[in-house]
């Protein structure tokens, strides 16, 4: 009602001396100057309608920028609150880039006195907040006249101040706890004085199209729409995700299958780097003793050595054939797991320490198998370089000899093949011989010529 007002009572005063005609005067009668126009009824509480669009507290983006989206999102539902109370009807829409296309269909249904954009969009430095905030103007610009009022808050709490600036109410809506409703500064005959605490968006604003009967009144309140799980999703940290995966699969068995079907197979680097942590959580949880090796010691730690224990006889399998098919990473992981187990502490008590040597002699196993698929493939040439045997000796010695099976295994492959290559390098030389000599063919059985077939 306010916006339109203003423009109406200019237009008719520009247009008034143009076109009106010179009042009939009576003979003798001096005729009195025109009155000036009246200014413009200052709107009452509950009549402006007012929009602002940003980002939720929750959005990403917040989070991004270093913001605690806790605090952003109470800050905002007590800015949102605060313009009610001051007697506006208010609309917040709070979304982000990827919702953009929803904003003409937050306008759509009624017709707005003020827009306003929030600093969280304004004010970031992030280059897609920067293109949101002009598609924001653009829609703005198509929907709104360029007369209606576009106000800027500095933060999550001012946009009150801003709406004042340009869209002042006349009177005081305020709501305390003497007098928990609102009066509106000047009765009307066609509305309640009394207005609720959260006062509706104008029925008057609608269009015009709307029956009187079918007239709603929405709820003011902060429009966020539903949150995307993937959005969700970004927010969470790696162990907050594997916690969600970890309950989702708890409670649904049936999707271990698909999440195992649907997930990227971890490298080398990636598993070795989670087994580094199981380990580093070992060695801090170690208390301030003289004896790491004491049994008070194994009491504390007991937790942290069974979890890496647990996750080095789950983690090496998929890396052993017949799961990985390259031998080459099968032995990358082996080298580096078994260097893990000799780091592992020792204990005073012997029966503490077996389960290192179980974990000793499940790795030689698995050397083993890979040592085995590894000579059968490309005349073993992967056992041959790389020094593998240097690498699986200085293990075997680290282990107090349990690894031997697995070393054991390796010289054996390697005998073969350096024997195989002995053999085929002697045969290469006697023909080189027989070339010079001229005897070379001799031997060999005479191919039937003519007569002789």
């Amino acid at each position: 009602m306010h916006s339109k007002i203003l423009p109406l009572a200019l237009f008719a005063t520009i247009l008034a001396p143009s076109f009106a005609l010179p009042a009939p005067q009576k003979q003798g009668v001096p005729t009195p100057p025109p009155n000036p126009p009246a200014d413009p009824k200052p709107a009452t509480c509950g009549e402006l309608n007012v929009f602002l669009t940003g980002l939720s507290g929750y959005h990403p983006l917040v989070a991004a920028q270093g913001f605690d989206p806790a605090v952003i999102d109470a800050t905002l539902r007590a800015d949102h609150q605060r313009i009610i109370d001051a007697g506006y009807n208010c609309r917040f829409s709070l979304f982000g880039p990827e919702k953009i296309d929803d904003l003409k269909g937050e306008l759509s249904d009624v017709r707005f006195d003020g827009v306003g954009v929030g600093a969280g969009v304004r004010a970031s430095v992030v280059p897609e907040l920067t293109v949101h905030l002009e598609k924001i103007l653009q829609v703005y610009r198509e929907t709104f006249n360029p007369s209606t009022p576009l106000y800027f808050n500095y933060n999550s709490s001012s946009t009150l101040d801003a709406i004042q600036r340009y869209l002042p109410l006349d009177g005081d809506c305020e709501v305390s706890a003497q007098n928990p409703r609102k009066r509106k500064a000047s009765p009307s005959p066609d509305r309640d004085d009394e207005m609720t605490t959260s006062p509706a968006i104008s029925n008057a604003r609608l269009p015009p199209t709307l029956a009187p009967s079918s007239r709603k009144r929405p709820k003011s309140e902060i429009r966020e729409g539903p949150f995307p799980v993937e959005r969700l999703l970004e927010t969470l940290d790696k162990d907050q995700l594997s916690s969600v995966l970890t309950s989702l699969i708890e409670r649904n068995p049936e999707l271990t299958r698909d999440v195992v079907r649907i997930s990227p197979r971890p490298s080398v680097q990636s598993t070795l780097q989670v087994l580094r942590q199981y380990y580093n959580r070992l060695i801090n949880a170690f208390p301030l003793d003289p004896n790491p090796k004491s049994d008070y010691c194994y009491d504390r730690v007991r937790p942290q050595w069974r979890a890496l224990l647990d996750a080095l006889t789950d983690f090496t399998p998929p890396f052993l054939p017949p799961h990985e098919p390259q031998t080459s990473v099968s032995f990358e992981y082996l080298d580096n797991v078994t260097q893990i187990i000799h780091d592992m502490p020792e204990w005073d008590t012997p029966q503490y320490n077996r389960a290192k040597h179980d974990a000793y002699e499940e790795i030689s196993r698995a050397w083993t198998a890979v040592i085995k698929e590894a000579s059968k493939r490309g005349g073993g040439m992967n056992l041959q370089y790389n020094g593998w045997e240097e690498k699986l000796r200085i293990h075997n010695e680290k282990s107090g000899g349990l690894l031997k099976d697995a070393y054991s295994e390796l010289m054996n492959a390697l005998g073969w093949l350096r024997a195989s290559n002995t053999g085929s390098s002697q045969q290469q030389n006697s023909i080189r011989q027989q070339l010079f000599s001229g005897s070379y063919g001799m031997d060999s059985v005479t191919m039937r010529t003519g007569g002789n077939w």
